[in-house]
């Protein structure tokens, strides 16, 4: 089930009753994807999502080493991770 979600002038749709995995089945995706998790939901899904991918070897996961992944130290470790990307090729 879907919902569309308003706040002033930000829209967003929020998916629920569904997992990850059944959306992403009715999506082609052919882009490499970062994948931003803790090692939880890795342990819990990694297995089910690599394989919707045709090009798994594009796909990267960064595991939040904070279960909560809520510290600013978070957030720069993922920033640090991010600069093995080039600027101008999208992740």
């Amino acid at each position: 089930m879907e919902l569309d979600y308003q706040v002033e002038e930000a829209l967003t749709k929020v998916f629920y009753g569904e997992t990850l995995v059944s959306q992403l089945r009715a999506l082609s995706i052919d882009q490499p994807i970062l994948f931003l998790t803790n090692q939880r939901y890795y342990d819990l899904f990694a297995d089910k999502i690599n394989p919707l991918f045709a090009n798994q070897a594009n796909n990267d996961w960064y595991i939040c080493a904070n279960t909560q992944c809520n510290h600013l130290t978070e957030l720069k470790n993922l920033l640090d991770f991010t600069k093995r990307y080039p600027e101008n090729q999208s992740m």
